[in-house]
């Protein structure tokens, strides 16, 4: 999801690039199709079951959202999933300053690395150290070494010849799992991470998704186990759309910033927000406009608090801060 945001010259206004959230209004049969409501909708397989129950044998409404374990397997009862959460979908922005962008990037071309190799480094070290922190909200033993941290990431399979089209129906999902104890700032755990992502495009290990959903496909009833909406085992989703509306995939007209300008209209800044699907707990995403770099957090309603999911961001920002400021 793109929003974009322009200003005319006339009434510029600096802007603060503090964090500040942004409510999505979606109307209800378009945001949820998979969640049917209980007034158009037969009765589930679970709710078939609840009604041959007596009225005088029917369960306490609070015992049917049992305590949710966050950051491992989640699962809630068909119940819930008649209808969407409070303020659900929620999202946060952050954006970092041109200045700072640039010398990222150029600290890791010095370390011969990627800017995702280190975010995804820093996204792993900032959720475990928001997570110690937070063991409540988190689900997890502050000092069990060997809990699992899981990052989907996108993988793009479009080959060269496919490369102008878009890569909405053309991109898989890569897993990528660290136990707490494999989790540090070190170069060693930075060369791991670089190591694994060159092995995954060489070999386009992401298309393992596809292949899998096309076995499960093959036994009659499997592949609806296998999609199931009411269990997540990821962790978190994280997506880098990087470099947006380029020159070169664009020839208009720009300020000195690189910002598009069409006649009295500036396209000032762009807000983006990767896919979310029913029972995720946050989904990062990050592009980069104008040497500009936003991210966005958006993030399970029915387990997280605003000021837990802006407390997971601004850990996974000081954790990327760190790593990039630390010498080598």
């Amino acid at each position: 999801m793109i929003h974009l945001l322009f200003r005319p010259i006339q009434t510029l206004v600096q802007k603060k690039a503090s964090l500040h959230e942004t409510p999505l209004s979606i109307p209800q049969e378009k945001a949820y199709p998979f969640q049917p409501s209980r007034e158009s909708q037969t009765l589930s397989h679970s709710q078939s079951r609840s009604a041959s129950v007596s009225s005088a044998e029917s369960p306490n409404p609070n015992s049917l959202t049992p305590k949710i374990p966050f950051f491992g397997k989640k699962i809630v009862p068909d119940e819930d999933r008649s209808r969407r959460p409070t303020d659900f979908p929620s999202i946060l922005f952050q954006k970092l300053s041109r200045e700072e962008v640039r010398s990222f990037l150029a600290i890791c071309r010095s370390r011969r690395s990627t800017f995702n190799d280190v975010l995804l480094q820093a996204v792993w070290t900032g959720t475990l150290n928001w997570q110690r922190s937070h063991p409540e909200q988190s689900g997890i033993c502050p000092q069990n070494p060997n809990h699992w941290i899981r990052i989907s990431v996108p993988f793009d399979l479009r080959y060269p010849k496919l490369n102008s089209m878009p890569a909405m129906n053309i991109v898989s999902m890569f897993f990528l799992d660290r136990q707490a104890n494999q989790i540090n700032s070190s170069e060693q755990f930075l060369s791991g991470i670089r190591r694994e992502m060159r092995h995954a495009k060489r070999f386009r290990l992401g298309a393992w998704l596809l292949v899998c959903l096309k076995d499960a496909h093959a036994i009659w009833g499997n592949l609806y186990h296998a999609i199931k909406m009411c269990d997540c085992w990821a962790t978190l989703v994280m997506t880098n759309l990087g470099r947006i509306f380029t020159p070169e995939d664009l020839s208009l007209p720009r300020t000195k910033e690189g910002k598009i300008q069409i006649k009295d209209l500036i396209l000032d800044e762009i807000d983006i927000t990767s896919p979310i699907r029913s029972q995720t707990n946050i989904s990062i995403g990050c592009c980069t406009y104008a040497g500009e770099m936003k991210f966005s957090i958006i993030y399970d309603t029915s387990l997280l608090r605003r000021e837990d999911a802006r407390g997971c961001l601004e850990e996974i920002l000081a954790s990327l801060r760190r790593l990039l400021s630390q010498k080598e």
